[in-house]
């Protein structure tokens, strides 16, 4: 049986403002007001939005040129659910909220004056505690002097327990960060208190290019539903260290949602990125979400990320992938032998590395590479040497032998040291010819007299390098070890310290001869 007996009244009550009021912060609830302005300033060629707190009479004024209000859409000031914007917009919020939240939360008495361009008419609300505190929703309004076309002043008095002058200093503070995308592009100007808000410094700035560590800028655009939802993600290292300034930075259509959070949800998921720590504080991510309004990942307050939200989910991955590689890097590079001054300060004047997500080829070329971040032994000496070889090519294969004697230590080989000492030994025998023939240019007769025969080689090296004399008599000795366990025992042993004092000399010698950095 289904028989109807009454319809209920599901109007909401005013009490929801009280909540409101114990909720949000003077500034947010600024930002908001601000944010209002700029969603409405779609057909506006420059937007001036003007905030005016009064230390003398306590009271707040928000005055912009964003757009108007007729007379048949001033409810939706009033209404908590009513709005002109679409869900599909990529509106920084979906309500006007002039009076449904934020005014409330500020003052007590809230006055709005609009210029209707339709009718050419400029309209008024006001109201205060007592409409507040009771139930009905209706709300006069009245025709008053005309202002400046397209204008819309907020008059905020008998404020909330504001204390005005500590507010001003907030938002000198936060306002340039809140609004710095917005605020580039030179079409929005924001004043506080008559003083024009400029950003102080980019977020997007002061990278890091240090080799194999290159910022990158990651854009993937996802299907949800009937939805294409873009997000660009910027990540690499900071020139400055910073105790605070690093991790993940979130930006919503362009409007800062949070900046520098560390929170667990952003960099636990499947696999480690490894928790926030001093030692990564050169690495920075700035995330960009580019959504219609009803997809907004953020909490109600615009003040935060909701990582519950399956939008957000949808790019979780991308985040961690990105977090994963630069906070490794981060951390590294940071160490004390790693000379952070010397590996990522100077490298301050090339371009962020863009890739598609969607393109499999770009993806592949960023994802499949798995970052090496400690260099062996190998990569670190010619990396090292790479300036000399680029100018002496042929050097290359003889750092190389060197390169050989450290792989051949490194095995379980039982001989390992006998090995390593011959290629040592055969290696400095290479390496005076190579001088002698291309630093000091004897000529193919002369070398041709000489090259089988060690002691002449040896003899027309010290003749012209006599600085070198004292260190190439010293190898005599290590020459008859060679001898010793090549011509004349089976399975002779090479100690180690014999072998280290051997590889010291001819490193030596060798980085004297070459300018080479070899150790």
């Amino acid at each position: 049986m289904k028989k109807l007996l009454w319809e209920l009244d599901a109007s909401p009550s005013k009490r929801i403002y009280h909540s409101i009021i114990a909720d949000y912060t003077p500034e947010l609830s600024i930002y908001e007001l601000i944010d209002n302005a700029i969603d409405n300033s779609k057909e506006c060629s420059k937007l001036e939005i003007c905030v005016d707190l009064d230390l003398s009479d306590n009271s707040i004024t928000i005055k912009d040129n964003s757009w108007w209000i007729s007379w048949k859409d001033l409810e939706n000031i009033v209404s908590p659910w009513k709005s002109w914007n679409s869900w599909d917009e990529n509106n920084i919020w979906i309500f006007w909220v002039w009076s449904k939240r934020w005014v409330i939360s500020l003052a007590k008495k809230i006055s709005i004056v609009t210029h209707s361009v339709n009718d050419n008419k400029t309209y008024k609300i006001e109201y205060d505690e007592d409409w507040v505190q009771d139930d009905n929703w209706k709300i006069p309004y009245y025709e008053v002097d005309n202002i400046e076309l397209w204008t819309t002043i907020i008059e905020l008095s008998q404020l909330r327990a504001i204390e005005i002058k500590e507010l001003i200093d907030r938002l000198n503070k936060w306002l340039p960060d809140v609004y710095w995308l917005i605020i580039q592009n030179k079409k929005v100007v924001i004043k506080l208190n008559w003083k024009e808000i400029n950003f102080i410094t980019s977020f997007d700035s002061e990278w890091a290019f240090p080799k194999w560590f290159e910022p990158k800028e990651i854009k993937k655009i996802h299907k949800y539903k009937e939805w294409d939802v873009e997000v660009i993600i910027k990540t690499g290292l900071k020139i400055k260290w910073s105790t605070n300034e690093y991790w993940v930075t979130f930006f919503w259509n362009n409007r800062l949602i949070c900046k520098y959070t560390k929170d667990e949800e952003v960099w636990y998921y499947k696999w480690w990125a490894w928790a926030p720590h001093p030692e990564m504080s050169i690495f920075h991510m700035l995330v960009y979400f580019n959504w219609p309004s009803k997809l907004i990942p953020w909490n109600s307050t615009k003040s935060w990320i909701n990582y519950q939200s399956k939008i957000y989910k949808l790019i979780k991955d991308e985040i961690v992938e990105n977090l994963v590689n630069f906070s490794k890097a981060a951390k590294y590079l940071s160490k004390k032998e790693w000379s952070w001054t010397k590996n990522i300060v100077p490298y301050n004047t090339w371009t962020i590395q863009k890739i598609n997500w969607n393109n499999i080829d770009a993806w592949k070329s960023y994802k499949l590479p798995i970052w090496k971040i400690k260099k062996s032994y190998s990569e670190k000496i010619l990396d090292d040497n790479n300036s000399i070889i680029e100018k002496k090519p042929w050097i290359r294969w003889l750092v190389e032998w060197m390169i050989a004697v450290d792989l051949i230590l490194r095995t379980g080989l039982i001989q390992k040291n006998r090995i390593a000492f011959i290629v040592l030994d055969s290696n400095f025998e290479i390496w005076m010819k190579e001088y002698l023939v291309n630093e000091e240019k004897i000529g193919n007769s002369k070398f041709d007299e000489i090259k089988e025969n060690r002691t002449k080689v040896i003899d027309e090296l010290k003749k012209r390098r006599p600085d070198l004399i004292a260190d190439i008599n010293a190898t005599n000795y290590y020459y008859l070890i060679r001898n010793n366990f090549i011509h004349q025992k089976a399975s002779p042993m090479v100690t180690d310290l014999d072998l280290e004092n051997y590889k010291i000399l001819i490193t030596r010698i060798i980085n004297t001869m070459f300018w080479t950095v070899i150790h």
